[in-house]
């Protein structure tokens, strides 16, 4: 007998854009025919597992407003594959659409609230500009 696992489902999670960003956003996932989930201040306190689609989860519910400090957008794909979503990537830069936080979600990530999320992804963006400042590219000619 062979154990079924689910197949994670297909959806991007969104959270924070502004409307041209969103517009440009639309447009890619439509022609890719990925659905989308904006996700609300107020379930910032949800599992990103539920917020996913996957089964197991269920919401927690009565959720206070919580607020995300200059979160100027997130991006969190679930069960892309992997020519899946560089299609996905590469049809963004294409459209111009530029989301400074993105994930993708993992067996770990999806136990963690889309706030703890957004938190890391800030400290791990936050990181990797400051690497960048602190070790600029040379001009090598």
């Amino acid at each position: 007998m062979k154990a079924h696992i689910a197949a994670p489902p297909v959806r991007v999670l969104t959270y924070g854009l502004d409307d041209p960003t969103q517009e440009g956003l639309a447009n890619v996932l439509d022609k890719l025919k990925i659905p989308q989930r904006k996700v609300d201040p107020r379930e910032l306190g949800e599992m990103v597992g539920f917020l996913a689609g996957f089964p197991g989860y269920s919401a927690k519910g009565d959720q206070e407003l919580q607020s995300v400090a200059d979160s100027s957008g997130v991006l969190c794909i679930s069960g892309l594959s992997g020519a899946k979503l560089d299609r996905l990537l590469q049809a963004l830069r294409q459209e111009g659409v530029s989301i400074p936080l993105k994930a993708v979600v993992t067996p770990t990530n999806q136990r963690w609230t889309f706030l703890q999320l957004i938190q890391e992804l800030q400290r791990e963006h936050e990181a990797v500009t400051q690497g960048h400042q602190a070790h600029p590219a040379k001009d090598i000619r």
